[in-house]
């Protein structure tokens, strides 16, 4: 009969310490992930809240027309604009310009581009350019024909 002195139980110092090296770039690597998740939804939100900003701007145009029975038609009166008309802004912390081309792409078509800006430490109406993310919303109008 053989009597072990000793008998080994549990593990060894070097196996838990390679054990814990492993779990750790595992956990490393899941970290990585959820802050990068984290940062692509604090973008997307922002996104979202930008092309919010565009849509209210493009409501805003079409309520001002409406409101003021304006026929935006060309030279028709109300809201009179050469082949280009922009103008800047400022709404819920996000700058924004727009743009109002007529006859684009095709006759009797106008175009309405619009920017929004955010981030960024100068990123203000006048100071578009500095904006650290932009998005652009382009929205296609049959310009107001008043009822005959």
């Amino acid at each position: 009969m053989t009597i072990m002195i000793g008998s080994q139980r549990g593990f060894s110092l070097l196996e838990a310490m390679v054990a814990f090296g492993i779990l750790a770039i595992g956990m490393a690597g899941v970290a990585t992930m959820l802050i990068m998740s984290m940062r692509s939804d604090q973008y997307s939100a922002e996104l979202r809240d930008g092309e919010q900003v565009a849509m209210r701007v493009i409501e805003q145009l079409k309520a001002d027309a409406s409101r003021e029975n304006m026929d935006i038609t060309h030279g028709g009166g109300g809201w009179v604009y050469s082949n280009l008309y922009t103008q800047t802004g400022s709404l819920l912390g996000y700058s924004f310009i727009w743009s109002l081309t007529s006859n684009y792409p095709y006759s009797g078509l106008d175009r309405l581009d619009i920017q929004v800006g955010w981030g960024g430490e100068n990123c203000t109406k006048d100071t578009f350019g500095d904006c650290k993310y932009r998005t652009r919303v382009i929205n296609f109008i049959v310009p107001y024909a008043p009822h005959i």
